[in-house]
């Protein structure tokens, strides 16, 4: 263990050299029972320089490459002809490449041997070129994704949205209809979950690059030739800047986790819709496609249909389908009209196909429950005076403002006030200080009765700090940040996975790892919280979910918990909350 250590540091450094990353992937396959053979062919070159093997007939052909630098045009084809053959065939840069290369290939060496997961819907790790079974349903989301260009698929978690939107694509590109495809996605789900997914079945062929790194390097990634490209939300705005006006090298767009695009302002959203009518073909993906009601299809929709259905401008449609309450110029609900939502559904029924898990899938029970957190009188007496002298350094602030400095300074009141009820609060110079415990305190009782993994969601910075420093030399406990810590969650290793919701909310299979999940806060994002609980409660889960939400007594987490119990916006749920709170101490 102490070797391997030693290698992984030494590939973590010095630029992760060739000779050091090679060190390290012949450690880490060794150490499974394998063995990594140097290969060299004098009359044959450009082909990978290792063959890692395991036991059960897993083979990966490995090209290893400094960080940063990539695989010359022959090694390129040379990699997409072992891929042609079903050989698994990577570039490694990093320790990382490694460590997904090394889990995938375990993976399937316990599949043949009987262990690993079946070939139905979204499987856990990535395995080797298992046959694709689809299912009646999956057959029917691929049918209307192939037959309709401009199309929305509200699947719910767990049906197999990936791999038969990667299905329909093949097809597609087979016939000759599409040629270069780009996938917009979170960036954990595009940094492996798209490329999981087209290694694992024996029927994908499509030639995939997610797009990473400096400009210069995504630049390069682009002309690859590769049929579809994968970039994170975050960089799809800049791609766009990259094209010339009017012109776009793609003809078909996958939008996974649509509602990423919900909002009418945002910069994606409206690069998006510039870059829609330039398009042959666009597909939506989502399975919460209003998570804070019908205000949310707006912006999704018109992504899609350039507005075709639902109208061009958002005001529009707020106007014909809702009637609005407004604060200081700020809308904080939006209550459809009679008969909106019937009219709204129609208006979508030719392109949307909406699937939920629980009339196709058998789920075990998730069973949600608050955790009342009983604060001593004394920090409660803080709190409170903490809250009236919040809610007056609001309103002197935002006396007179528009409306979107009252939005931030209401963001910002809530976040004082809930991280107080988390047990700590921000200085002006960036510190934090420590109220009270009882938070971790209830953590404790939840990790104790639980007997097994848990998945902790936190809020703040510091709510990672303390509960890493209660736990830490007990059990294993970890910040999830990548790949390697997913595979090392599925494979039992963590005791305590603490994650930000932002980071493990969309895509990503955790369902073997632990079936408790715990919220030491749970915010107001209601889109955030259901997809997040959905990392457990998913096909593959074989256990009764527990979800566990810590609420602080008399604090603004019980304004949290109702809101997301009534399913209310996030955003005018809080609105609302502040209005309520203000007038409470005026």
């Amino acid at each position: 263990m102490d070797e391997r250590k030693t290698y992984r540091r030494l590939a973590e450094h010095a630029a992760a050299s060739e000779k050091a990353l090679e060190r390290y992937l012949t450690s880490e396959v060794r150490a499974r029972g394998g063995e990594c053979l140097k290969y060299f062919n004098a009359t044959a070159t450009g082909w990978p320089d290792r063959i890692a093997m395991m036991p059960g007939g897993v083979v990966a052909w490995v090209e290893l490459k400094s960080r940063g630098k990539h695989p010359t045009p022959l090694q390129s084809v040379r990699l997409n002809r072992l891929r042609e053959m079903y050989f698994t065939a990577v570039v490694a840069d990093c320790p990382e490449d490694i460590d997904r290369l090394v889990e995938m290939m375990a993976a399937g060496a316990r599949g043949r041997a009987g262990e690993g997961p079946c070939a139905d819907g979204e499987g856990g790790g990535a395995v080797s070129r298992l046959e694709y079974r689809p299912h009646p349903y999956q057959e029917r989301m691929r049918r209307w994704v192939v037959e309709h260009p401009r199309c929305l698929l509200f699947a719910e978690m767990g049906l197999g949205k990936t791999v038969v939107t990667l299905t329909a694509l093949q097809d597609l590109v087979d016939s000759w209809e599409v040629s270069r495809v780009l996938v917009v996605a979170p960036a954990k789900v595009a940094e492996s979950t798209w490329s999981d997914e087209a290694r694992k079945w024996s029927h994908l062929r499509l030639r995939g690059t997610a797009l990473r790194g400096a400009p210069e390097q995504r630049r390069r990634q682009l002309a690859d030739g590769a049929e579809v490209h994968v970039v994170s939300r975050d960089s799809f705005v800049w791609l766009c800047n990259e094209w010339e006006k009017g012109q776009c090298p793609f003809d078909t767009v996958v939008l996974d986790e649509l509602t990423g695009f919900k909002a009418p302002s945002s910069l994606r959203g409206k690069a998006m819709r510039r870059l829609s009518p330039l398009l042959t073909r666009v597909i939506g993906l989502t399975g919460t496609p209003a998570p804070n009601g019908l205000m949310d299809l707006w912006g999704q929709v018109a992504c899609v249909d350039c507005g075709e259905r639902l109208g061009r401008f958002v005001t529009r449609y707020r106007q014909r389908w809702f009637d609005t309450v407004e604060h200081n110029h700020i809308v904080i609900r939006c209550t459809p009209k009679k008969g909106a939502e019937a009219d709204i559904r129609e208006r979508i029924s030719d392109i949307a196909l909406g699937m939920r898990a629980e009339d196709y899938l058998e789920l075990p029970p998730m069973m949600v429950t608050d955790r009342m957190v009983e604060l001593p009188e004394k920090t409660m007496r803080r709190y409170r005076q903490f809250e009236k002298d919040s809610v007056l350094e609001f309103k002197k602030a935002t006396d007179g403002a528009d409306r979107s400095v009252v939005a931030a300074g209401a963001a910002a009141l809530m976040n004082k006030l809930s991280q107080m009820a988390n047990g700590a609060v921000y200085a002006e110079d960036g510190t934090w200080v420590a109220v009270h415990d009882e938070k971790l305190r209830a953590l404790d009782e939840v990790v104790e009765e639980a007997g097994g993994p848990v998945l902790c969601f936190y809020a703040y910075k510091h709510d990672l700090e303390r509960i890493t420093a209660r736990y830490a030399g007990k059990m294993e406990v970890r910040k999830y940040e990548g790949a390697g810590d997913l595979s090392d969650w599925n494979a039992g290793k963590i005791d305590l996975l603490l994650a930000h919701p932002a980071s493990t909310a969309y895509g990503l299979n955790m369902q073997r790892g632990g079936h408790t999940a715990v919220w030491f806060s749970t915010g107001w994002n209601l889109e955030l919280y259901d997809q997040a609980n959905a990392r457990l409660h998913r096909q593959g889960q074989e256990k009764p979910v527990t979800v566990v939400n810590l609420v602080a007594r008399g604090t603004v987490d019980e304004r949290m918990a109702a809101a997301l119990r009534s399913k209310s916006d996030g955003q005018r749920a809080m609105m609302a909350a502040v209005s309520e709170l203000v007038k409470s101490k005026d």
